[in-house]
């Protein structure tokens, strides 16, 4: 296979297909590719090309001696031959880092970083479908959320300001002790492709008391931020807001919710929570140093 580099160009990137099953991890989306780039980030496509044709694809991000790739590179080969594509994107002019979908292993890849495990909830082509494949503990909460919910309204927009979703869920950051992306980086995102960003609110009494927010990347989606206050506990507003999001995210065809960082050490309410709406726990490959040829160790 041959590597062929190309400049990112989010017009005509856009409308291209991906590679690798369908699957779109947002890191490989177009539209993250347009978000760094108001970053001020170096964003190019790296292409391999087999038999008159590409066969696999990545985003790479750079900066001034770090280049990165994550969640790639998309391609229907066999998982474990990533790490011979990987080593295509080293380079003498800094250091590389990969974190693929899959373990990449082989000459040239240090592994640097140990793998994460992240929640992919799959979603099938009908309703019934998609309830049955709840945990019974998760799925009877739903219920009773949905049968206590007098009084509680559920909107969704594209449009709506996002401000006190952010200065909520910063606040609960904070005192939770956890780490997520900016919110210039969503409001960058709904600049870029305003359809694909959605705001979920629960109302109760004229008052917010729980938000989620969803970022899409068809054909897979994102479960960007939540927060929930204490009357929106009460009534598991966010489960019933989850759950709107991945019956409007079916019925319009996407295949895939990405719940995000799985840690059943570290969170384990949490990751109860995800696992109970039937996702796939994925373990990613590690995080990788990628040398550059000419000092990889030969293999034995």
């Amino acid at each position: 296979m041959n590597l062929m580099w190309r400049n990112f160009s989010a017009k005509s990137d856009l409308s291209e297909p991906g590679f690798g099953g369908g699957g779109m991890p947002m890191q490989q989306h177009p539209t993250y590719g347009a978000v760094l780039r108001r970053f001020g980030r170096q964003v190019r496509v790296a292409e391999w090309w087999q038999g008159g044709g590409p066969v696999a694809r990545a985003l790479v991000v750079s900066r001034p001696g770090l280049t990165l790739l994550s969640r790639g590179p998309l391609w229907a080969g066999p998982p474990g031959e990533a790490g011979l594509l990987l080593r295509d994107i080293a380079s003498w002019r800094g250091l590389a880092f990969a974190t693929p979908e899959r373990a990449a292993t082989g000459p040239g890849l240090i592994p640097v970083m140990a793998p994460r495990s992240e929640a992919i909830w799959h979603l099938p082509g009908d309703r019934a479908g998609l309830r049955a494949a709840l945990d019974p503990k998760w799925r009877n909460a739903l219920t009773k959320a949905e049968r206590d919910s007098a009084g509680l309204t559920i909107r969704a927009s594209a449009r709506a300001d996002a401000s006190w979703l952010y200065a909520a869920e910063g606040q609960q950051r904070r005192d939770r002790g956890y780490r997520t992306l900016p919110p210039a980086f969503a409001e960058s995102w709904r600049a870029a492709a305003p359809k694909d960003f959605r705001l979920y609110e629960a109302w109760v009494a004229g008052e917010r008391v729980a938000g989620i927010m969803i970022l899409m990347h068809r054909p897979w989606a994102s479960y960007h931020i939540a927060w929930s206050g204490a009357e929106g506990r009460r009534r598991n507003a966010g489960r019933l807001l989850l759950w709107r999001a991945a019956c409007d995210l079916q019925d319009e065809g996407f295949g895939a919710l990405c719940l995000g960082h799985v840690d059943a050490a570290a969170t384990p309410g949490l990751a109860t929570f995800k696992a109970g709406t039937g996702a796939e726990r994925r373990r990613l490959g590690p995080t990788v140093l990628i040398l550059p040829r000419l000092i990889r160790p030969r293999p034995r």
